[in-house]
């Protein structure tokens, strides 16, 4: 997800510096397109990637334990059944 959101914004940033050199490029006034206020947008949308992978690697980690118990079982009873 980080790197598509990554490679989208490259070609649009592309995309604006040819404009730029082409004499198309008319810079948006709206305040919310300053530089400080996109700066806190990435900080915030980088701690929101880092939250997810982080939650993304518990639930990978519980799965791998979950699936290790169930494999665990599994042979525990296949031998049992050929036991008898």
């Amino acid at each position: 997800m980080e790197h598509r959101l990554r490679t989208r914004l490259e070609r649009e940033l592309e995309s604006l510096r040819l404009q730029q050199k082409q004499g198309n490029y008319q810079a948006a006034p709206v305040p919310e397109y300053n530089v400080p206020a996109l700066m806190e947008l990435v900080r915030e949308k980088d701690e929101r990637i880092l939250a997810l992978e982080a939650d993304m690697t518990k639930w990978e980690q519980k799965y791998l334990e979950e699936s290790t118990i169930r494999h665990f079982a599994m042979n525990a009873a296949a031998t049992a059944a050929t036991e008898k």
